[in-house]
């Protein structure tokens, strides 16, 4: 049964691989750095991300650059990987039918296979296999300190994050590292067509922004031809329903109540939570919902954003709290309803897509983003990167109020801050002293400018 399972998964030990769809053919950032993993063999690593989001695509990616690799075998003439030395499988396959470990897939030898190089494995829903955790443990060990045999490499990816952090600390210190995998940013869906400049396909096709805002990043539904309408549905019942229903159900949970939490999260996306009111609400204890709160941020579709800490300001001595928001807009687009779906109108979901661009800036420059709130004042985002702290607001409104922007001004004092930035949903850029009013699509086109252009002086 096994074999069968992977000949069905690998056909490139029998043929060559199927040409990849447009949506799978955009390479992101993150494929470089598994297939440097690959290359080194040092350590494994450990795609995680929320369902839908893209790391299937990204393992099948690798293979077809695996399958295409030219070396020198020795005797003068290039080849490329054997196709039997790169093995791919899904613990995820509803054809199973008993409990597997990695070990039996690492155990079958395709024929073909050549002994003399090394092994790729690639394994998906890699949670879902028999003691993973400790199999990735010895299996990494032999291949480090294994005498006269190839070395094995692997790549290994789970939509639950929780279950690979609760590996790490039992097997994995300094045998894998994570790669955290989230939806599409604005740029990286206008960077499909790589013929074309983005900047060039928003001047000749806004609509291409607003298509972005309602649907989000996920890429089954920001690039489906479908209804907006059937896209949300799509959005779901695919991600939303099955992450909470089949990901959670083992964690004995009232799932109908941790989905009705979640909808509200999504719907308040960026609120701070008074979970005790929440709890009244739902009718349940305040410590079953906290443990909800935390497996829902397992699934990768809630993130938390903390609140900044400022030695001697009234907010360090504010109880700790924090922020939630949904890990991409188009959640917040598909759970609500009506006018409240607006993006010009809707400050919950232009948060959440100026968060989730913020992470991505965060995460390429090693920063970190949180937010200020004391009992006068409160900045929605506070990004600290390249020794530099930038005070972010962002509004629907017309930033200009001077009361408004005598308040930022304010709070870029007392998060001592060398500058603030004002993301507004309009259409100018503009100066008002040393804050820069920037235009949404500006910002998630280029939110490295940031960094680069806040510090100007006008």
């Amino acid at each position: 049964m096994l074999n069968d399972l992977l000949h069905d998964a690998n056909p490139w030990w029998k043929e060559s691989p199927r040409p990849l769809l447009r949506s799978e053919t955009h390479a992101r950032s993150h494929l470089g750095e598994i297939l440097a993993s690959l290359e080194s063999g040092e350590r494994a690593m450990a795609l995680v991300g929320p369902r839908q989001v893209g790391k299937t695509v990204l393992l099948k990616q690798a293979v077809e650059v695996l399958l295409n690799i030219r070396r020198d075998t020795g005797g003068g003439n290039p080849a490329g990987i054997p196709p039997q030395n790169v093995t791919y499988f899904s613990f995820d396959d509803d054809r199973i039918e008993t409990d597997l470990s990695p070990r039996d897939v690492v155990s079958v030898e395709p024929h073909g296979l050549d002994p003399r190089l090394p092994r790729y494995f690639l394994l998906d829903e890699i949670s879902r296999a028999h003691k993973w955790d400790a199999w990735l443990k010895q299996a990494v060990d032999r291949t480090r300190h294994g005498p006269g045999r190839a070395e094995h490499r692997f790549v290994v990816c789970d939509s639950a994050s929780s279950l690979l952090t609760e590996g790490r600390v039992e097997s994995g210190l300094g045998r894998w590292d994570e790669l955290e995998v989230e939806p599409w940013t604005l740029r990286e869906v206008l960077s499909l067509d790589p013929a074309t400049d983005p900047e060039d396909i928003l001047r000749r096709d806004p609509a291409v922004f607003d298509r972005y805002l309602l649907r989000g990043g996920f890429p089954g539904y920001s690039l489906s031809k479908a209804s907006l309408e059937t896209s949300l549905q799509r959005l779901r019942s695919d991600i939303v329903d099955v992450a909470i229903y089949k990901d959670l159900a083992s964690q004995r949970i009232h799932t109908d109540l941790a989905r009705r939490f979640f909808v509200y999260l999504a719907r308040e996306s960026g609120a701070e939570q008074n979970l005790s009111s929440r709890a009244l609400d739902l009718g349940v204890d305040r410590r079953s919902l906290e443990s909800w709160l935390a497996l829902l941020q397992t699934t990768g579709l809630i993130r938390r954003l903390d609140r900044l800490a400022v030695t001697g300001k009234a907010s360090s001595r504010l109880r700790p709290i924090s922020r939630y928001f949904a890990t991409d807009h188009g959640l917040v687009s598909a759970l609500t309803v009506g006018e409240e779906r607006d993006p010009t109108k809707n400050a919950r979901l232009v948060e959440t897509v100026v968060f989730r661009h913020l992470r991505e800036l965060a995460r390429s420059t090693r920063g970190q983003v949180g937010y200020y709130r004391d009992r006068s004042y409160e900045c929605d985002f506070v990004l600290d990167a390249e020794d530099r702290r930038i005070a972010i607001e962002v509004t629907t409104a017309d930033p200009r109020k001077h009361s408004k922007l005598r308040r930022i001004a304010e709070v870029t004092r007392r998060v001592d801050a060398e500058h603030a930035v004002v993301i507004h949903s309009g259409l100018e850029e503009s100066r008002e002293g040393w804050m820069w009013l920037l235009p949404l699509h500006r910002f998630l086109l280029a939110p490295e400018a940031v960094l680069e252009r806040a510090g100007t002086q006008p």
